[in-house]
């Protein structure tokens, strides 16, 4: 584990070329090109019918991948609106794969660093072994798409979305190790943020909510 400011981490992360891009940078950017690639493809001269047989299959493809919206509405959103629903969704996980760990000197300097240390531990572990890490994300992660009759009125409220994620590629996790019924551990007001590069997690701030 090495220490790297929060500052160099948050840089880093501003800078789209460089090499620790985020992965839920990387799955929005690549899903709204496939969003400008499928227009693009229906001024080709393929056949129609291919490219209409390509969209269904995605389709299915995606609807069986998010978890299911009891309201139906989202099985008439239009193929590129469903596109970005995958994409936020898929970009609010974090991908097991082993990562080296690399702690903020922010967060080492923090008094709760001792507090939670064993916590942390656990996590690190887990961060570092390839384990799942989603018993500790946000339970909003189990709504892929959320009816516009329900939804909250400002976006900072709805539960499909992760702004932090969406703009910053920053995860945060709930720092308790007792699981729960659900597969989700016990939620604590002390949640760590943390950004996720392929082979790296940047471990940045505690922050109370």
């Amino acid at each position: 584990m090495h220490g790297v400011t929060g500052l160099t981490i948050l840089t880093s992360l501003m800078l789209p070329r460089v090499v620790h891009i985020s992965v839920g940078r990387m799955s929005q950017a690549f899903w709204y090109g496939w969003c400008r690639w499928f227009n693009e493809l229906q001024e080709t001269t393929l056949s129609e019918d291919l490219v209409d047989s390509l969209r269904e299959e995605i389709r299915k493809y995606i609807m069986k991948e998010i978890p299911a919206d009891q309201s139906g509405e989202i099985a008439g959103v239009s193929f590129q609106e469903l596109l970005i629903v995958y994409g936020n969704w898929r970009a609010r996980h974090v991908p097991r794969h082993p990562r080296a760990v690399h702690i903020s000197t922010e967060l080492q300097m923090n008094q709760k660093y001792i507090t939670y240390k064993s916590e942390l531990d656990a996590i690190i572990r887990a961060i570092e072994s390839g384990s799942s890490l989603t018993p500790h994300l946000s339970r909003r992660i189990t709504t892929a798409y959320e009816p516009a009759s329900s939804r909250a009125p400002n976006l900072q409220g709805r539960r499909d979305l992760d702004l932090l994620v969406a703009d910053w590629g920053i995860h945060h996790l709930h720092l308790s190790t007792v699981l729960e019924s659900d597969g989700f551990v016990k939620r604590t007001g002390e949640l760590l943020f943390a950004a996720f590069a392929k082979d790296d997690a940047y471990l940045i701030i505690f922050i109370r909510i």
